[in-house]
């Protein structure tokens, strides 16, 4: 005081020191004016909170897709500098976002930063990041971690498959699969069907049939995440079996025919043609064709095919002569009043009649057609192991008087009535 130095202490600051200051000297008489120093600013340095990551320390993320990691450091001044890194390398760039609030009625600053990461699975799984915070105030940086529980779909694989199979055998399939969360749900599909009741890793078929050849099995994992499927198409091994019914066939003396036999099996299978009762191989493909046919072509011929490792099987195809039809018929058929009335008409013809028609014949020689009549019904069947036979039946529901009469029955191959 003597020399007149005035000095203010504070002890202990706080925020609310935070301001600026004069020393001032009042009027010490009339004529000697009051006076004031030059201003002095007291800038109060505050670090910021240990900084928390949102989620953390355990952060839920899913491989694949975008997340954003956030950082809070909260009532700093001044304001502060938010960085991270992971495993000691430092991330940035336009990755992070940053910002920072002033607080209302206050001096302090919040700061957040934002880093958009996008995880790879079982790369990043456990992966730490930490975000450092830091001002003015601190020697060295405040820092927290997070761990990163990277979550994913199963993916999966069929590790038990049939690479051959054969028809009526039993197969069976198995699946592994790997994903975060590791509780899994199964479900087995087989040609995109459902299979009810198969909930778990394996599954057994056990009658395979030829209808299953080239069928899609799926095996489905499911978790909370997602799903993943692992698939085979099965390979059946069956023996050979007929498409069709025989399509006998007919041809003019010197005129071309065509013998076919559509087969199927797996593999496929090997097809020879012969003679009935003798055994040179005719042909070995699907068909047989015979041009300039004559008299002694004119037959019954085989078809046999043959997969290794099952039965073969043999079929009757006949070449037949083309001829004009002829109907074979009862002259007179019987029927009861008011009962239903039967006629039958067979037709013998190469090849069989295209058409077999019926009309009633009045009594004056005319013809009507019967066909729409509601009680008159027609229908047509092949006579077995006859090829050259059909037959052509009509029915008459509750016989009136005006039914009774003659009928005709006429057939037509494109070759003759």
């Amino acid at each position: 005081p003597d020399l007149g130095e005035f000095d203010l202490k504070i002890d202990k600051v706080t925020l609310e020191d935070d301001a600026v200051y004069e020393c001032q000297v009042g009027q010490s008489s009339p004529n000697v004016p009051g006076i004031a120093s030059r201003k002095a600013k007291v800038d109060v340095l505050i670090p910021p909170d240990m900084p928390i990551i949102e989620g953390g320390p355990q952060v839920f993320v899913t491989a694949g897709e975008p997340y954003n990691l956030t950082c809070h450091a909260r009532n700093a001044k001044p304001g502060p500098n938010i960085t991270w890194t992971s495993q000691g390398v430092p991330q940035g760039g336009a990755t992070v976002y940053e910002a920072e609030t002033p607080q209302a009625d206050s001096k302090l600053v919040d700061g957040t930063s934002i880093l958009t990461i996008t995880p790879v699975k079982i790369a990043d799984q456990g992966r730490a990041y930490r975000c450092h915070a830091d001002n003015e105030a601190l020697t060295m940086p405040r820092y927290t971690n997070a761990f990163l529980e990277v979550q994913y779909p199963p993916d999966v694989k069929m590790t038990k498959y049939p690479r051959f199979a054969k028809e009526f055998n039993g197969v069976s399939f198995a699946c592994e699969a790997v994903g975060n969360p590791d509780e899994m749900k199964w479900k087995w599909y087989v040609g995109g069907e459902l299979l009810q009741g198969e909930e778990s890793a394996s599954m057994t078929l056990n009658h395979l049939l030829r209808d299953l050849h080239e069928k899609v099995v799926e095996c489905e994992a499911t978790n909370d995440i997602g799903t993943g499927k692992a698939s085979f198409t099965l390979n059946i091994e069956y023996g050979p079996r007929f498409l069709a019914e025989p399509d006998h066939a007919s041809a003019d003396v010197g005129g071309n025919a065509a013998l076919t036999c559509s087969v199927d099996g797996n593999p496929f299978p090997a097809v020879v043609w012969r003679r009935r009762g003798e055994e040179r191989v005719l042909s070995s493909k699907n068909w047989y064709n015979i041009t300039g046919v004559a008299g002694r072509h004119f037959g019954i011929y085989t078809c046999t095919a043959s997969v290794a490792g099952f039965p073969e099987i043999t079929r009757d195809v006949h070449l037949m002569e083309k001829r004009p039809p002829k109907v074979i018929a009862d002259a007179d058929q019987w029927a009861r009043f008011g009962e239903t009335g039967v006629l039958t008409c067979l037709v013998e013809s190469v090849p069989k009649p295209q058409t077999i028609g019926w009309a009633k014949i009045l009594d004056n020689g005319t013809s009507i057609n019967i066909i729409g009549n509601e009680r008159y019904t027609v229908r047509e069947e092949d006579v077995p192991n006859l090829p050259s036979q059909r037959r052509s039946v009509m029915e008459i529901i509750s016989l009136q008087d005006e039914d009774y009469g003659r009928y005709n029955c006429t057939a037509d191959h494109g070759h003759g009535l």
